[in-house]
């Protein structure tokens, strides 16, 4: 039987609207919405799995993001790291329409957090956000020395707790996350959207 369930944050519980940035890029660079909003998401896959623990490695992996989107743009030259850098900063974040289930969750489960986030990173979102009172534990990759999709983290996780594989759900927007989890015995949701999630979430209510 279940007793805990791990969280991924970004994706999951709180998200950023990217369509105003896409449409700030494609101006600037003179391409179709469509087009750059189809390469902003393959190369953010990319970044996504490329943070690890600390501010330099993130701000390392986030300038790559820019050049690798600027050279696969048409006059990507058109926009400069400082331009982008400003334009991602105005992103609103908010909170994803699967925070109103932790409450509910919350009464008969341990609430668990696992996020690639850093440490300092993750004190910014908790001063801005309430749900995260809710979390017994919010797991970063610095804390564990180890990021998703990484069998490790999970390992670590399991270990802080004191419970077994089993006894333990993990939901998340990437699917590699997702399996890695499984292969340790997990279970696994793949969060694709709210309608799919409330019929998952159901099951446990």
């Amino acid at each position: 039987m279940p007793t805990t369930f791990f969280f991924d944050l970004f994706g999951v519980l709180l998200g950023a609207d990217k369509s105003s940035l896409i449409h700030y890029i494609s101006k600037k660079t003179e391409n179709k919405y469509e087009e750059v909003g189809r390469i902003f998401s393959e190369l953010f896959l990319e970044l996504e799995r490329q943070i690890t623990a600390g501010r330099d490695e993130e701000e390392k992996a986030f300038k790559q993001f820019f050049y690798n989107l600027q050279n696969a743009l048409n006059n990507g030259k058109l926009l400069t790291f400082e331009e982008f850098k400003y334009a991602w900063g105005k992103q609103d974040i908010s909170e994803l329409p699967t925070v109103i289930y932790l409450e509910k969750l919350k009464n008969k489960y341990s609430l668990n957090l696992i996020s690639n986030v850093s440490n300092s990173y993750l004190k910014v979102l908790q001063s801005k956000f309430d749900f995260f009172y809710l979390f017994d534990n919010c797991i970063t990759s610095e804390s564990a020395n180890y990021s998703k999709p990484s069998i490790q983290i999970f390992q670590f996780a399991l270990n802080k707790i004191g419970i077994t594989p089993k006894e333990a759900i993990f939901i998340d927007d990437q699917k590699q996350n997702v399996v890695s989890a499984e292969s340790i015995g997990i279970k696994g949701h793949h969060y694709q959207s709210f309608e799919q999630f409330k019929e998952f979430i159901s099951l446990f209510l």
